[in-house]
């Protein structure tokens, strides 16, 4: 559920357990599971869905090399599972109105946590350090100006970017046309002439020697 000022609270929690969960309401201070309220700590300030992108750094109220355990007391009430192939994370997503917390769905880390139809999510090492921020559609801070939806140009005509056939995301390059660690550009691939008709789909910031 998100709340006047574009939090998303931590106290609206959903949880993937490598099946389709039961159905679950969301109120603003309990979980209602098979109509029986399961209490929870609320955290209404953790997420800000207008903070600006800090490449490197933080996006969403969240800071790389943040811990698993500044966040887990908030969802110690939850049980959770493995991740397994098969498990229809897109369309738990697309439903999704509070929290879901997966664990080991990307296979360099841990837990990975998405808020509403993912747009946060935030995967952790499997030391538990947050490794990687992503900000989708929903997310209303921005880079340099530049917010989720508006055109690719916008970046391209101020810095140099390139895409990574692998990552699928555009990165920053320095002087010597080499990658600049820290953050990336979601969009898909486009010639140059193109950016000014490519929407931006989002952005990672990210920390990969966490991994």
């Amino acid at each position: 559920m998100q709340d006047t000022k574009g939090h998303f609270g931590l106290s609206n929690v959903r949880v993937c357990e490598g099946r389709l969960p039961s159905r679950v309401v969301f109120q603003a201070h309990a979980i209602m599971v098979d109509r029986k309220p399961v209490r929870t700590k609320t955290h209404q300030n953790m997420l800000d869905l207008h903070a600006p992108i800090e490449p490197g750094q933080a996006a969403a109220g969240f800071k790389i090399g943040q811990s698993l355990s500044s966040i887990e007391p908030f969802l110690k009430d939850v049980c959770s599972e493995n991740y397994v192939p098969g498990f229809p994370l897109n369309a738990v997503l697309a439903e999704n109105k509070g929290t879901l917390v997966v664990r080991r769905v990307d296979p360099r880390g841990g837990v990975s946590i998405f808020f509403g139809s993912d747009a946060v999510r935030l995967v952790f090492s499997a030391y538990g350090q947050l490794a990687c921020i992503y900000v989708f559609d929903g997310y209303l801070g921005s880079y340099r100006g530049v917010r989720i939806g508006e055109m690719l140009s916008m970046i391209s005509i101020t810095e140099p970017i390139e895409f990574n056939d692998g990552d699928e995301m555009y990165y920053r390059l320095d002087g010597e046309r080499q990658y600049i660690p820290g953050f990336a550009v979601v969009a898909v691939e486009a010639r140059a002439s193109e950016h000014a008709s490519t929407p931006v789909a989002g952005y990672c910031v990210h920390d990969w020697t966490l991994f």
